[in-house]
């Protein structure tokens, strides 16, 4: 079984790209990546951005627009990364399974892409929820379902994108699909609707959770450290271990860190021993936070 794991970024990205393909690459197993290609949408690297990606990944495409919507031609060159989504296996033909990382992402350990892997080729389609007891916005914090309302309305409609915020969000920035699943036709129809309503920068994931939701797809929900929210909730840290972990017990190990708002910031936050610390979450930084412990 192949899988395609892909990322995407333009020149303003290529630092996260890069980080994310170097985590990728050390946290694999010996042979962990013998059935996985490294490929990467390009957005707008510059010549030496490019090479040093090639000597990362397996494959480097630059994508055209894979759908047509009014104002396109207005649209910043980084939006093509939300119209090729749905799109993947036009991009990178003949994989089993296809593995969508953000590159606002880093991978911590391995186990995270494992499941992925088997979720989407077992059951069609594995994604994770932005749900999890340590998350503010299950307690009225942030503006993160306030966001997402206000693109499923304007996408939807006011009736459709009620229902849709009532339900928690499926996070598009990690997630794997089957070559054969049903989620390709679906999500490419449903996107061709929204972006004839709206170009709101979540729209693409406004699209694969009504996709979703409609129902009659196979999907399995995987659990938040395979994707972890780090701006919903600060993850703790494990300082025997030197690992980021979930912020309460048992302190699981996270396997998928997701920065989003949160990569050119540092975060106030505590060990598993109640030790404050303050600490970038990149992993170009990771040395450096362990070299602390």
């Amino acid at each position: 079984m192949r899988t395609a794991l892909i990322a995407a970024a333009n020149d303003g990205h290529f630092s996260l790209l890069e980080e994310l393909l170097l985590s990728v690459r050390a946290a694999a197993p010996p042979g962990g990546l013998d059935q996985i290609d490294l490929c990467v949408l390009d957005l707008g690297l510059t010549a030496e951005q490019q090479t040093r990606i090639d000597h990362l990944a397996d494959q480097r495409v630059i994508p055209g627009w894979d759908v047509d919507f009014p104002g396109r031609e207005d649209m910043p060159g980084w939006f093509r990364a939300m119209t090729a989504r749905p799109f993947l296996p036009n991009h990178f033909p003949d994989y089993d399974v296809y593995l969508w990382l953000d590159a606002d992402t880093w991978v911590q350990d391995f186990f995270a892409i494992e499941l992925l892997i088997r979720a989407g080729s077992d059951y069609g389609l594995g994604i994770v929820p932005e749900i999890d007891r340590s998350y503010g916005s299950l307690y009225g914090m942030g503006n993160a379902r306030a966001n997402a309302e206000a693109c499923y309305k304007e996408a939807f409609g006011e009736d459709v994108g009620e229902r849709l915020t009532a339900l928690p969000l499926l996070n598009s920035g990690v997630l794997a699909i089957s070559a054969r699943s049903g989620v390709w036709a679906a999500w490419r129809e449903i996107l061709r609707r929204a972006l004839s309503q709206t170009s709101h920068k979540l729209v693409e994931q406004a699209s694969l959770n009504l996709a979703i939701y409609q129902g009659g797809l196979g999907v399995h929900y995987l659990p938040s450290i395979c994707n972890w929210l780090c701006v919903l909730g600060p993850p703790r840290i494990d300082p025997v271990r030197k690992l980021y972990v979930e912020p309460y017990l048992p302190f699981a190990t996270l396997g998928i860190l997701h920065l989003t708002a949160l990569t050119h910031a540092t975060v106030d936050t505590f060990t598993t021993t109640g030790q404050p610390i303050t600490t970038s979450l990149r992993y170009k930084d990771l040395d450096v936070l362990r070299a602390l412990l």
